[in-house]
């Protein structure tokens, strides 16, 4: 996991900060052009241009909890118990921790319940249930009542169950390029923002800027953050380095 997380999370840290650095004059947070701003981005990322990657930091704070989960999968009753301690740590977190949020250690919290439920819902096979239109419907209304009632944590989690459902629904439609989008998924969170950025920073705002166009635009800007992230993959791919591959995150 070290070389799957950690290999893309450095080089696109060091990526984004050349970008934003590059176009500091143009973007909506430019970025403070020194060493010490830099290094920082690496732990901190709220302010910097890193802020895009905190998934990866959080995504490898809790893969060292590997050997609990290792563990816990061999007992139902282990499992619901951790299951139990992670919703209540989401309520009630030490402050001194959410205080010095390096690496995302102050809101793990937030987001160690849905990985959790995630292998939750591998481990008891869960997603066979959400193949039907009727589930995918019944998702819908819980989440627009939980989300009117404002019911936090489950709201989320059903959203969740939603989306899954939704996917595997528009999976029996649209298979060829469906399933090319699911192969490189991780690479479109680490590259789309680049591309998106040039959309709306050079092509809307200094080529093209026309509010009527605003609609063609947006279509654009998304297209070019799914697409453009798998064509670099594929290129890649066929590099003989693979040291440059394990930056993209690729085998």
């Amino acid at each position: 996991k070290l070389k799957r997380i950690m290999v893309p999370f450095l080089f696109f840290v060091t990526a984004l900060f050349a970008f934003k650095a590059a176009l500091n004059s143009l973007v909506k947070t430019p970025v403070e052009l020194s060493f010490s701003s830099f290094v920082e981005s690496f732990f901190v990322y709220y302010g910097h241009p890193s802020k895009p990657l905190w998934f990866l930091a959080a995504l490898m704070l809790m893969m060292l909890c590997y050997p609990l989960f290792v563990r816990t999968c061999r007992s139902t009753v282990a499992m619901i118990a951790v299951a139990v301690v992670s919703v209540v740590a989401y309520f009630h977190y030490p402050e001194w921790l959410q205080q010095h949020n390096y690496f995302c250690i102050g809101s793990i919290n937030r987001y160690f319940p849905f990985f959790y439920f995630g292998i939750l819902f591998f481990r008891y096979s869960l997603y066979r249930w959400l193949d039907s239109i009727l589930v995918l419907a019944l998702l819908v209304a819980a989440y627009v009542l939980l989300m009117l009632a404002e019911v936090p944590l489950l709201t989320s989690i059903v959203g969740i169950l939603m989306m899954c459902s939704l996917a595997m629904v528009l999976a029996r439609y649209i298979k060829r390029g469906y399933h090319t989008i699911g192969d490189y998924i991780y690479q479109i969170y680490l590259m789309s923002i680049f591309f998106q950025g040039f959309v709306e920073i050079v092509l809307w705002k200094m080529v093209f800027y026309n509010e009527q166009l605003f609609a063609l635009f947006y279509l654009l800007n998304v297209a070019a953050g799914v697409a453009m992230p798998i064509v670099v993959a594929k290129l890649v791919e066929r590099c003989p380095w693979r040291a440059l591959r394990l930056c993209f995150g690729l085998k």
